[in-house]
């Protein structure tokens, strides 16, 4: 029984794929890894879609999984293209339409659409959000004005 809102857990295991996959230049090996991970936010999502603590490593999954060498190097884990954002949007449409208010997954949604260029279907979610989440609107506009 997982628990989804452990936010150490998530920490951890994002260290522990750098570590373990951070020499891996088998690209197989780090998409399937990509996949996995992906695969169980989905889990996480829609047994907990309030999570945050999901929300906060599924960020750091779809950007690449960046970490930082001994040498101060900083690099990516995972090659994150427009199909695995589309297939991401996908996902969250079908968690949406089952929690319209799923604040968090709208909030990815919109993030995804503006990486993706679709700016203004990202901006109209972003102002849904200030309605469903009025005490977070300042974030929400900060989030419109940041471009990708």
């Amino acid at each position: 029984n997982a628990n989804f809102a452990n936010y150490s857990a998530w920490h951890h295991r994002s260290h522990a794929l750098a570590e373990k996959y951070a020499d891996d230049k088998d690209i197989d090996v780090r998409n399937l890894i990509r996949d996995r991970e992906l695969d169980t936010l989905e889990q996480a999502f829609f047994t907990e879609p309030s999570v945050q603590s999901a929300w906060f490593y599924y960020d750091w999954v779809l950007s690449g999984a960046p970490f930082v060498r001994s040498n101060g190097k900083s690099e990516s884990l995972f090659v994150i293209g427009n199909d695995i954002l589309q297939k991401e949007v996908a996902k969250l449409d079908e968690l949406i339409r089952l929690e319209p208010s799923a604040v968090h997954a709208l909030r990815a949604k919109s993030g995804l659409l503006k990486k993706l260029g679709k700016h203004e279907e990202a901006a109209e979610i972003l102002d849904r959000l200030k309605i469903l989440a009025p005490m977070h609107c300042g974030c929400f506009e900060e989030l419109n004005n940041i471009s990708l």
